[in-house]
């Protein structure tokens, strides 16, 4: 069978060495992983051009520029407008780019820093984003083989949200972790802020991944649900200068009967 084309881009000599010793006979679904090896942005361009069906980048973000990974990841999105191909970040320099930063700013779907990174960590990594990848070109060519079938962009808009949501439910526990420690003021506002961006991205990715869910209503106050919006949306009316309210219709019940997880994600 045809090999799982995987594209490693680092100016480290050593680093494509390591790479090719992990995954020396390694198979994934019976298919073996061919590695191609770019040593810079430029070389990681034409490898794509020559390879359009490669499946999975390993990319490191400091390279010929301190962004060079980066400006790579928006190529492939935005130029090849290649949104199948999967993306792990692997740096060695997390001060250039910061892994929350980075995960909300830029479409990757895995980031791994090289001092932590062990061959089980990234086996584990590259298992994943190959998965996923497979489970895209499946329902691409299933919509392509039924074009007339309805729900075919739905189930192709949630196996891409159910992914999204897999990986941001850590990102989110950490950051929610964080508001359980003694900081100081400062520290507090900025780990609230962080939050709430986190928050407002992973209801968004959920309410993708549950367009035609079925939903489960309650008893809720409206008022206690506004707030809990307002809150989210607190860091971003402070940086942008909003100024939120709201009121309530006076003809709206005090309770209301609706799923308060899908309304709140809306």
């Amino acid at each position: 069978m045809a090999p799982w084309k995987v594209l490693v881009v680092d100016d480290e000599e050593g680093i494509h060495g390591i790479t090719r010793m992990i995954f020396r006979g390694y198979e994934f679904e019976q298919r073996p992983i061919e590695l191609i090896s770019a040593m810079n942005g430029t070389e990681a361009k034409d490898m794509l051009a020559q390879h359009p069906d490669i499946a999975l980048v390993l990319l490191d973000v400091v390279m010929e520029t301190d962004n060079a990974g980066l400006l790579l990841v928006e190529h492939i999105r935005n130029d090849l407008s290649n949104k199948d191909i999967r993306i792990v970040l692997r740096t060695g320099h997390p001060g250039y780019a910061p892994e929350a930063q980075v995960i909300v700013n830029y479409d990757i779907n895995d980031y791994l820093s090289k001092a932590e990174l062990s061959a089980s960590r990234l086996l584990t990594s590259v298992v994943v984003a190959l998965r996923s990848y497979r489970d895209i070109k499946s329902a691409r060519q299933q919509a392509a083989a039924n074009p007339e079938q309805p729900g075919n962009d739905n189930q192709l808009l949630e196996s891409a949200a159910k992914q999204l949501h897999g990986q941001m439910q850590p990102i989110l526990q950490q950051s929610q972790r964080l508001q359980q420690f003694d900081l100081n003021p400062v520290a507090k506002d900025l780990t609230s802020n962080l939050h709430a961006q986190h928050q407002r991205l992973h209801n968004s990715i959920t309410l993708l991944s549950e367009i035609s869910a079925p939903h489960q209503t309650d008893m809720i106050e409206p008022i206690t649900l506004m707030d809990e919006v307002l809150h989210t949306f607190l860091p971003q009316s402070r940086r942008d200068g909003w100024l939120l309210d709201y009121s309530i219709d006076p003809q709206l019940p005090a309770q209301i009967k609706t799923d308060p997880a899908y309304l709140r994600q809306l």
